[in-house]
């Protein structure tokens, strides 16, 4: 009797251990599934939280790459609570942004706390893309401290550096890259139509809501709202 006492408490303290082994196991697995839940929806929460939900007053500028952009920019901006004016300067380049008082005039007109731009198209092919260093950080010094963003022309050729450059001083999350966004195109092959500017804005408009890919991501839902083709819209001549 005394050794089927013995022979059955070697059986079954060995099965307790085993089975508090296992509950302590799976009660260890479940805090930190638990814990790991947690930390994603306070992940997911602080995303949300990034997002600046507050109006702001948006400056669009740049060369004829944003002709048609102003009507789409201004959807936005009206749908999402944002005042918004878009300055096109035709066949401008960065240097001659840099090189007059021309933005000055119209961050000063406008006082801007967002401005978006848009240059490079027409320095695409220079030989020497770093001579236009010191003419970005002008534009960059200009703006100060605002939330800004560079939007990159829709590239239909390889470009031979400037945009990199844009990119490298600017930082990756204020630099929206469309170097080799297919889209349609006017009859000279490289400026957007109107409809392809409109697909160009909603990218940009979902990449400036986006917390995770640009600096400082702002409401930019997608609207229904309709605006007139060039209201705040100004248009500038070439330089002769």
């Amino acid at each position: 009797m005394k050794n089927y006492l013995k022979l059955t408490l070697l059986l079954v303290i060995p099965l307790g251990l085993y089975t508090w082994h296992c509950m302590a196991e799976e009660s260890k697995n479940k805090a930190e599934i638990e814990t790991s839940v947690q930390e994603d929806n306070e992940q997911v929460q602080d995303t949300v939280k990034m997002v600046d939900r507050k109006p702001h007053n948006i400056l669009l500028f740049g060369d004829s790459m944003i002709l048609y952009m102003n009507k789409r920019l201004g959807e936005y901006c009206a749908g999402n609570g944002h005042t918004w004016h878009t300055v096109v300067w035709v066949s401008s380049t960065i240097k001659q942004w840099a090189s007059c008082d021309t933005l000055n005039y119209f961050l000063r007109k406008y006082n801007p706390d967002y401005v978006l731009i848009c240059l490079g198209s027409n320095e695409q092919f220079i030989k020497d893309p770093s001579s236009r260093q010191p003419h970005i950080k002008k534009i960059l010094k200009d703006i100060g401290g605002r939330h800004c963003a560079w939007i990159c022309p829709p590239g239909w050729k390889k470009d031979t550096g400037i945009n990199e450059l844009i990119k490298n001083d600017i930082g990756a999350k204020r630099f929206f890259d469309t170097r080799n966004f297919t889209i349609p195109r006017g009859k000279d092959n490289i400026h957007p139509t109107g409809a392809s500017s409109a697909l160009w804005m909603d990218h940009i408009a979902a990449w400036l809501r986006d917390s995770t890919a640009t600096e400082h991501p702002i409401l930019m839902n997608v609207p229904d709202t309709v605006v007139p083709t060039s209201k705040n819209a100004v248009y500038l001549k070439p330089l002769r």
